[in-house]
């Protein structure tokens, strides 16, 4: 049930979860009674919605910065519990958001995206797959404030064709979509909750801005991160969607990645990302950082 080197817990069916003495009672007819100590878990994935908890759990949960994240009925991560007070200054940083510049955020956006292709260009080295390297540059050198030619999309189609070949497509539903699908939702939990943290609304976008999408901006900042998904799927491509599958997804946030040349969690790089980005956000200034896969990490 539990991964210590990831600090994460995968809760199956049910299952019933309570809170005593630093710990997770966790009670099932086949199993009984279990405890589960809390100071080194980092995240609780409940996988089914046939568990139950309890209040005094969540609040402790919550106190202890411990992510716990609910997964619908395809036993798909699908959201997670985010307090009202995670940050002394959230009117303050709301006010901040709402007023920042629409044209910087389109400028914002553009280096966001410049990122993310610089992360796919690498995987793509990385694991020596072949791909069109001129139109790449072309991509990367043609971006405009906004992304406004849709060079994001274009690359899209180049990557995934270069990576899970040319009759892949993200909209069919494949094994492949399924753990993609299932990695990049935990990697929006992750931003969600460095957002929360740092007193930001995770629905005032820069570039998503879905009327009824909680998670534009979490979208938004999670993107040049996608690529760290890719690769684990990527190495187990064509196989299903497995408990132990769903076990390693998880933990993408746990390996190591270089973030402004600093080897760290993609964790911690995304804590940073989001810091960094918020206030060139509200400063109108131009964004710095970069990211790279760390290649002495085998995820």
């Amino acid at each position: 049930m539990t991964s210590p080197a990831w600090r994460v817990v995968v809760v199956g069916e049910g299952s019933h979860l309570s809170y005593g003495c630093g710990q997770m009672i966790v009670r099932t007819q086949e199993k009984g009674e279990e405890t589960i100590p809390l100071f080194d878990v980092r995240t609780i994935l409940v996988s089914s919605s046939r568990s139950s908890l309890t209040t005094q759990l969540i609040l402790e949960l919550h106190e202890r910065q411990i992510r716990l994240i609910f997964c619908d009925s395809k036993r798909s991560p699908y959201g997670e519990i985010v307090g009202y007070y995670d940050h002394h200054a959230v009117p303050r940083c709301l006010k901040e958001q709402i007023s920042w510049s629409e044209q910087h955020c389109r400028e914002i956006w553009r280096q966001i995206v410049f990122l993310k292709l610089r992360m796919q260009e690498n995987l793509l080295r990385h694991l020596g797959l072949a791909y069109d390297d001129t139109k790449w540059q072309s991509y990367q050198k043609t971006l405009e404030a906004g992304d406004r030619s849709n060079r994001e999309g274009q690359a899209a189609r180049l990557y995934f064709n270069a990576l899970f070949g040319k009759k892949f497509h993200r909209r069919k539903a494949s094994p492949i979509n399924a753990a993609l699908n299932y990695g990049y939702a935990i990697l929006c939990s992750t931003v969600t909750r460095a957002l929360a943290i740092h007193g930001y609304h995770p629905s005032l976008g820069i570039a998503h801005c879905g009327a009824t999408n909680p998670y534009n901006l979490s979208y938004d900042l999670m993107e040049p991160f996608r690529p760290c998904v890719d690769e684990m799927v990527w190495k187990r491509q064509g196989e299903e969607l497995s408990c132990d599958f769903k076990k390693e997804l998880i933990g993408v946030t746990h390996r190591k990645v270089l973030y402004t040349r600093k080897r760290m969690t993609l964790d911690s790089a995304v804590d940073q990302f989001v810091l960094d980005m918020t206030k060139a956000l509200k400063k109108g200034t131009h964004f710095k950082g970069e990211l790279d896969f760390d290649v002495c990490e085998k995820p």
